[in-house]
């Protein structure tokens, strides 16, 4: 089967998606400090994972093994 982030690369340009998302939504500023939010990237990615499998959040790999199944080197 594979990984079904992959497949679906070949198909949906999800960094030109975020890119248009935090154009039209904008993140607020950090100035008053906080947990830096997450990439909207794998945002996207979760969300595509969590509709694809019909997944609900209790069920989404945390921490290292969800940064393994996106793919992300983020944290």
């Amino acid at each position: 089967m594979g990984d079904p982030l992959l497949g679906l690369s070949g198909h949906v340009d999800f960094a030109a998606l975020a890119a248009g998302i935090d154009t039209a939504s904008p993140r607020p500023s950090r100035a008053k400090g906080g947990r830096p939010p997450y990439p909207t990237v794998l945002m996207i990615e979760i969300l595509v994972l969590q509709r694809l499998y019909n997944l609900a959040d209790d069920a989404l790999p945390t921490g290292a093994g969800l940064m393994q199944a996106t793919g992300c080197p983020c944290y």
